[in-house]
């Protein structure tokens, strides 16, 4: 009887140090502003089953959507202050603070093909570098980035010639960038909440509105517009980031995984977020309400033309030493890819 008591005792003992051997050295919590199996959320949830995996257990990752952590901001300033592990921050939401993010809303400035743009924003690459530098000196370490699918026009008359834009009130996110876009074509930029683009649309408020593919097809946007321009001219980028407060302690072992867990998240998003722009693509041509109208060269150009409006308004909100200076890098990223 005894000896089964000591028997039972040290297999108590074994387990409890099991137990304690498997627990996490440290949990980061992920928090964003998207719903659950967002883009956002795919992203976080990538990198969660990479460094669980790979650190054997040693990290163990939340990820809380919906703004359940806070808003973008108090995101970020609970990343800067180490009251927040992780985020992902999309960069339209927080561009009034992490100001160089705002430069994807000037026009016609990246490779319309995810592959291309996939070696653009690679690890290392003289544009990524640049672009997040700023953000680092803040107190977030940067993990990785993702291109959100492209925007594209909707309007109740096709729009084939830069004429054609001419006193169109077009429904923008109200950015100093933007609105010197569709100034410069000629339309007459109107910013009012997203929560109001269906029933502006629905009564003429407005004349048509930019967004990418999947939120034309989730707000329905196909029952109120006749048109669908697929220009794909402009962007918004999402960045996984970790509190360097919390990174700075991690052993090196630790933080290389890490790293290597935001490389492949956003590995895993370029290849991604193409699928679902073509899945929301193929829902709205289905739908049979929206007549999908492909870009012309001269509307191209026409963007183009006015990313001269845009770009000047991107150096008042950077400084146009570094505005310069994140133009610059993406040339010759783009250059070194051809």
């Amino acid at each position: 009887m005894f000896k089964k008591i000591i028997i039972a005792a040290a297999i108590i003992v074994l387990s409890v140090s099991s137990m304690a051997m498997a627990a996490p050295k440290y949990s980061l919590k992920i928090g964003h502003e998207s719903a659950p199996d967002s883009m956002m959320d795919h992203m976080a949830k990538t990198f969660k089953a990479y460094v669980e995996k790979e650190s054997k257990g040693q990290i163990h990752v939340s990820i809380f959507p919906s703004n359940q952590v806070g808003d973008p901001f108090a995101v970020l300033q609970g990343m800067q202050t180490g009251v927040v592990e992780m985020g992902i921050l999309n960069g339209g939401s927080v561009a009034t603070v992490l100001k160089d993010f705002a430069i994807f809303s000037v026009p016609e400035i990246l490779p319309k093909d995810s592959a291309k743009n996939m070696k653009v924003f690679a690890p290392g690459s003289p544009f990524v570098k640049r672009l997040v530098a700023n953000s680092e000196k803040t107190g977030i370490k940067f993990l990785g980035i993702y291109v959100e699918p492209f925007f594209q026009v909707t309007a109740n008359k096709k729009i084939q010639k830069p004429a054609d834009f001419k006193g169109l009130k077009i429904r923008t996110m109200n950015s100093p960038i933007i609105l010197a876009t569709y100034k410069a074509l000629g339309a007459n930029p109107t910013p009012i909440p997203f929560s109001e683009v269906y029933s502006g649309l629905q009564t003429n408020m407005i004349d048509g509105q930019e967004n990418p593919l999947d939120i034309i097809y989730e707000m329905s946007y196909f029952e109120v517009q006749k048109y669908l321009m697929e220009t794909n001219h402009s962007t918004v980028v999402n960045m996984l980031y970790i509190s360097s407060p919390l990174f700075n302690k991690m052993p090196k072992e630790l933080q290389d995984i890490v790293v290597k867990g935001g490389q492949v998240s956003q590995e895993y998003m370029f290849k991604y977020v193409p699928k679902l722009a073509a899945e929301s693509r193929e829902k709205l041509a289905k739908t049979g309400k929206i007549e999908m109208v492909a870009s012309t060269p001269e509307i191209s150009a026409a963007y183009k033309k006015a990313a001269e409006a845009a770009k000047g308004e991107y150096f008042k909100l950077v400084g146009e030493k570094d505005g310069k200076e994140i133009f610059k890098s993406l040339e010759e990223t783009l250059k070194s890819i051809k």
